[in-house]
């Protein structure tokens, strides 16, 4: 099942990934930063993200941005454009100045450039903080310049989940940004039928536990006759033994457990596994 989501969001919304270089000129009050108007306007500023069921996102951002006055064209003649190079795959493409009679410039590829945002070294996560700059060509008043991001994730922030936030900075222009996103309303686990394994349900109830093996830890080996149960990883690692076959689970994943069942868990990893487990069992 796929849900869609569109929205029109006034002054709410530019992705925190996405910096739009040379920003208003800011005026500080006792309110705070007030805009000055920066002698450009966003035309388009359109988001289209994916994401799987275990939380990796594509995210294709389209942007056209219009010189107002000769201000405006010095500032959208160079963008800059912040990633981070550990979490995500930056493209461009499309990139090109529009003129006002219609004509339309390319960007050449010497003018584009990655440089590190900064020289923090205390993190790996800020270590690779990117910015991708473009230098647009022949940029007058009234032309506009275009293109088209591709921030393709290499891995999601929190395993099995899709995360992403939005800001518009007080100190921008007024306009509308549009944003939809693609991806999964629920993931399918597992189905456990329950006639096979019990006769009544009277004097059962359902319950649910959180459970975490250290790094070396395991259970004894036992059986499930009487006690069915589903697994699900949240994080680390886990692996079931049944008799001589052994399997490895990881976040997301999940198995059953039912009367058939004998087996037991060991965690061989470096980190805690930790285990949200369902049991159908007798009243205590």
């Amino acid at each position: 099942m796929i849900e869609r989501v569109c929205a029109a969001l006034l002054l709410l919304l530019v992705s925190s990934i996405f910096v739009a270089a040379n920003a208003g000129d800011t005026t500080n009050t006792d309110q705070g930063p007030v805009w000055v108007d920066p002698g450009w306007r966003r035309t388009i500023a359109r988001y289209a993200v994916t994401f799987d069921e275990q939380g990796s996102s594509t995210t294709v951002y389209d942007f056209e941005v219009q010189a107002l006055n000769d201000k405006g064209a010095e500032a959208i003649a160079r963008q800059t454009f912040a990633y981070d190079s550990y979490f995500d795959e930056l493209s461009s493409s499309e990139l090109a100045t529009l003129k006002a009679d219609g004509s339309v410039i390319a960007v050449d590829q010497r003018a584009i450039r990655d440089q590190p945002a900064s020289a923090d070294t205390s993190s790996p996560y800020f270590d690779e903080r990117r910015q991708r700059i473009i230098a647009y060509s022949h940029v007058a008043a009234g032309d506009k310049v275009r293109g088209r991001l591709i921030y393709k994730a290499k891995r999601p922030m929190f395993a099995g989940e899709f995360a992403r936030y939005w800001s518009q900075p007080a100190d921008q222009p007024p306009e509308t940004i549009e944003l939809t996103v693609d991806g999964p309303v629920a993931k399918p686990l597992l189905n456990l039928d329950l006639a096979p394994e019990m006769d009544s349900v009277q004097g059962r109830v359902m319950r649910m536990q959180l459970t975490t093996y250290e790094p070396g830890a395991s259970n004894t080996e036992h059986s499930h006759k009487d006690r069915p149960e589903v697994v699900y990883i949240l994080s680390g690692k886990i692996i079931d033994h049944r008799g001589n076959v052994a399997k490895e689970y990881g976040p997301g994943e999940s198995f059953t457990a039912g009367k058939d069942t004998t087996h037991w868990m060991e965690n061989k990893g470096a980190v805690p596994a930790v285990l949200l487990v369902s049991t159908i069992a007798k009243k205590e």
